[in-house]
C-alpha cells in the first residue's frame, strides 16, 4: 500500500515523442530569458557568461526563470529542469542565497517525481546550509526542505523517518510563526498519509480529520481529494470497504470538480481496490481502466500499481493472457527498477499465474526472482540501519569532544565570571521554581478537565448501554407478540371460523362473525405494535424508508396530516445508529400528536455535505421557552440519545403557534464510532 505525496509526479511514456512534443515550449521559455541571460553549454553543464555584482536586475531574471520552470514542471519536466539549472548557475554567480535554496529544493522535487531518490537526497543535503542561511519569508525554505526529505523517505518505505521530518516541518512552521494555512494543510495531509502507509490508523485519522477541518475552514477544495482518498485507504485497512468506497467516491467527485486529473486517477485506483476486496473484479477493472485513461498523465508508481491491480483482477476472472500482459507492462517500464517492492509483487503474481496455468518452469523462475529481490531489499535495509547507527555514533563522539573543549574554555575564564554565573544560576533557579509551580498548577487543571471528560464519557457509555438494553427488550417483546400471542390469535380465529361454518343457528352465526371481526381488529393493532417495537422495514430498506412507512401508518391511525420530506441520500451507517435515529423521530412525531395536539406535522430528513439533520415541526399548542413542558422526560431522553451520538439539538416553540425541533449530526462522527 502506498499513499499520495504532496507533489504529484507525471510519467514520460516515450522519450523521443516527448521531446518532439515539448520542443516549441522549451524554445519559447528560453526566449523569455534571452534578454537577461546569455547561456552556453559545455560538457553537459549549463553556465552563465554574465557575472558581476548582485543587483535587482539579477534577481528579476532568476525569478522569471523560476516561474517559467514551475509552469513546465508537470507538463515538461526535462524543460523545467533545464530552466532551473540556468537560474541556479545565475544565483551562484551572484551569491544569491535565497535563489540557490529555492532552486535546489525545486530540482530535488523533480528528481522525487522521477523516482530518483538518491539524487534528490544528495541535492537536498547541498540545499540545507542555503536554506538555513536564507532570509526569504522568515526562513520558510527549511520547512520545504524537511517536507521534501519526508517525501523521499516515504517513497523508500521508511515511514518512521518520513514522519520525523514531517514533524520537524511542523515544528519549523510553529517556530517561525507562519500564517500559510495552505502549507499547514499540506503537512497535515502528508503526515496522515505517512501514518496510513505505516498502518497507524488512529494517528492517520487524527491528522486527516485535522486536514479535513482546516480545508473547510479555509475553503480549500484542492486538498480534499487527497484527504478523502487517504481516509478511504484507512478504512480499507480496517476492512470497512463500504466506508472506503464512500470516501473514494468523495475524492473522485472533488477531483473532477477541481480538475485534478491525477487525483481522479488515484481515487479510481483506490475504489477499484475496494471492489477487488469485495470480490467484484468486473467493477474493479472499470475503475482501474479509468485510472489508466491517457488524459490522466499519472506518475510511474501509480501506473505500476494500477497495472498490478488489473493483473490480479483478470487473474481472479481466469483471463490469464490479460493478467500476464499487465504484469509484463510493469516489467517493461523504464523506471520499474526504482520501485523494487513493486517488482517483488509482480514476480510473485507471475509465479502464481504460471502455477495456475501449469507452466511450472516459468512459475519457479519468477518465484526465485522474487526471493532474490526480497533478500537484496533486506540486505539494503540492514546496510541503511548500520549506516544510521554509525552516523549517530559519530555525532555522539563529536558532542563529547565539543563538551570537553567547552570545559577547558570555562576553566580559563576570569574569576568575575563566577559571580555572574552565581547570579544567573539564582535567576534560573527562581525561573525554574516558577515554571514548576505553573506546571503543577496547569497539571492540576488538566487533571480536572480530564476527570470531567472521563465522567462524561462514562455517562455516554452508560447511556448507550441503557439504550441497547431498551432495544433488546423491545426486540424480545416484539418477538413474543409476533411469534407467540399473534399465533395464538390466529389459532383462535381459525377455530371460530370452523365453528362459524358448522353453525346453523343464524343468531349464533352473527355473534361469531362479530367476534371474528373484533379478533381481526385486535390482531391488526397487535401487529402494528410489534412492528413499531422492531421495524422490519429499517433492517430491509434503511432509515428513510422505515421513517416514511411509520409516518404513513401514524397518519392512517390518527387521521392527522403528516408530511415527510427527504433531501440527499444517507450513506450506509451502522444499524444500531440508524435504529437510534429512528426512535428519535418516532418519539418526536408521537409527542406532537399526544402532547402538542397538532393537526399538521412536518418531518424532514436532510443529508448535505457531511451533515445529517432531523426536523419535526407541528402546529400544536406550543409552550413558553424554559417552561417545564419543554423539558419533559421524553425530551430529556431524546437529548441524551442525541448527546450519545455527539449531535446538537435545538427547540423553538411559541404558545398557540406550534413547535420546531431541529437535530444535527456530523456523519463523520458516526463513521468514526463504527
Amino acid at each position: 500500500m502506498f499513499c499520495l505525496l504532496s507533489l504529484a509526479a507525471f510519467i514520460i511514456h516515450n522519450k523521443m515523442a516527448y521531446f518532439i512534443k515539448r520542443a516549441l515550449t522549451l524554445l519559447f521559455c528560453l526566449a523569455i530569458s534571452f534578454l537577461t541571460v546569455h547561456v552556453y553549454a559545455q560538457e553537459g553543464q549549463v553556465r552563465i557568461s554574465q557575472g558581476g555584482n548582485f543587483t535587482t536586475a539579477d534577481t528579476s531574471a532568476i525569478w522569471q526563470l523560476i516561474r517559467s520552470g514551475d509552469k513546465l514542471r508537470f507538463k515538461a519536466p526535462d524543460s523545467s529542469l533545464r530552466l532551473y539549472e540556468v537560474a541556479l548557475n545565475k544565483s551562484r554567480s551572484t551569491n544569491y542565497t535565497d535563489g540557490i535554496a529555492r532552486l535546489l529544493i525545486s530540482i530535488a522535487a523533480l528528481y522525487i517525481d522521477r523516482g530518483d531518490l538518491s539524487e534528490s537526497l544528495n541535492i537536498l543535503r547541498l540545499a540545507k546550509p542555503y536554506c538555513e542561511a536564507s532570509t526569504y519569508d522568515n526562513g520558510h525554505y527549511l520547512i520545504y526542505l524537511n517536507k521534501n526529505l519526508a517525501a523521499i523517505y516515504f517513497q523508500k518505505n521508511m515511514f518512521d523517518t518520513s514522519a520525523y521530518y514531517y514533524y520537524e516541518a511542523l515544528k519549523q512552521f510553529e517556530q517561525k510563526g507562519s500564517t500559510d494555512l495552505s502549507l499547514l494543510l499540506s503537512l497535515y495531509t502528508n503526515l496522515g498519509a505517512t501514518w496510513v502507509s505505516s498502518g497507524q490508523s488512529d494517528l492517520a485519522l487524527k491528522y486527516l480529520f485535522k486536514a479535513n477541518d482546516l480545508a473547510f475552514k479555509i475553503h480549500d477544495d484542492k486538498n480534499l481529494p487527497e484527504i478523502y482518498n487517504n481516509l478511504a485507504v484507512v478504512y480499507e485497512g480496517k476492512e470497512l470497504y463500504d466506508s472506503a468506497i464512500m470516501y473514494g467516491e468523495e475524492a473522485l467527485g472533488y477531483s473532477k470538480k477541481t480538475g485534478n486529473t491525477f487525483m481522479e486517477a488515484y481515487a479510481s485506483y483506490e475504489i477499484g481496490n475496494q471492489y477487488l476486496h469485495k470480490d467484484q473484479p468486473v467493477i474493479a477493472i472499470r475503475y482501474y481502466q479509468n485510472a489508466l485513461s491517457p488524459d490522466k498523465n499519472i506518475p510511474t508508481y501509480l501506473e505500476i500499481n494500477t497495472d498490478i491491480a488489473l493483473a490480479k483482477a483478470y487473474h481472479k476472472l481466469k483471463k490469464y493472457e490479460l493478467a500476464e500482459q499487465y504484469y509484463y507492462n510493469v516489467l517493461n517500464q523504464d523506471q520499474a527498477a526504482n520501485y523494487k517492492e513493486f517488482l517483488v509483487e509482480t514476480y510473485n503474481g507471475l509465479a502464481l499465474l504460471y502455477a495456475d496455468t501449469k507452466n511450472y518452469k516459468a512459475a519457479l523462475k519468477y518465484k526465485n526472482l522474487s526471493s532474490e529481490l526480497k533478500d537484496s531489499l533486506l540486505n539494503a535495509e540492514k546496510i541503511q540501519s548500520t549506516s544510521l547507527m554509525e552516523v549517530k555514533y559519530r555525532m555522539s563522539e563529536k558532542d563529547k569532544e565539543l563538551a570537553q573543549n567547552q570545559l577547558q574554555l570555562t576553566a580559563l575564564k576570569q574569576k568575575n565570571i563566577w559571580f555572574y554565573s552565581l547570579v544567573i544560576g539564582l535567576c534560573l533557579m527562581c525561573a525554574l521554581a516558577f515554571t514548576i509551580y505553573r506546571g503543577e498548577k496547569r497539571k492540576r487543571k488538566l487533571q480536572l478537565i480530564l476527570m470531567a471528560d472521563i465522567m462524561k464519557e462514562q455517562e455516554i457509555v452508560q447511556l448507550k448501554a441503557k439504550l441497547n438494553g431498551e432495544e433488546e427488550e423491545r426486540i424480545r417483546i416484539a418477538r413474543e407478540l409476533h411469534d407467540g400471542i399473534m399465533v395464538q390469535f390466529s389459532s383462535v380465529k381459525m377455530n371460530l371460523s370452523c365453528e362459524l361454518d358448522r353453525s346453523l343457528d343464524p343468531v349464533r352465526k352473527d355473534a361469531i362473525e362479530k367476534i371474528v371481526t373484533q379478533l381481526d381488529s385486535a390482531t391488526s393493532e397487535l401487529r402494528k405494535s410489534a412492528h413499531n417495537l422492531m421495524p422490519d422495514m429499517l433492517l430491509e430498506e434503511g432509515l428513510a424508508e422505515a421513517v416514511h412507512y411509520f409516518l404513513i401508518g401514524l397518519k392512517q391511525s390518527s387521521g392527522i396530516e403528516i408530511d415527510f420530506q427527504q433531501y440527499g441520500d444517507l450513506p450506509p451507517i451502522a444499524t444500531e445508529y440508524e435504529l437510534m435515529l429512528y426512535r428519535i423521530l418516532q418519539e418526536l412525531s408521537q409527542n406532537a400528536i399526544k402532547h402538542a395536539h397538532a393537526s399538521q406535522i412536518l418531518v424532514q430528513l436532510n443529508y448535505t455535505g457531511s451533515m445529517l439533520s432531523l426536523t419535526v415541526e407541528d402546529n400544536g399548542i406550543g409552550f413558553k421557552e424554559g417552561s417545564p413542558q419543554g423539558e419533559g422526560i421524553g425530551i430529556k431522553n431524546i437529548r441524551s440519545r442525541v448527546s450519545s451520538l455527539n449531535g446538537t439539538m435545538e427547540i423553538s416553540s411559541n404558545l398557540g403557534v406550534g413547535s420546531t425541533i431541529y437535530i444535527e449530526f456530523d456523519i463523520l462522527n458516526l463513521l468514526k464510532n463504527i
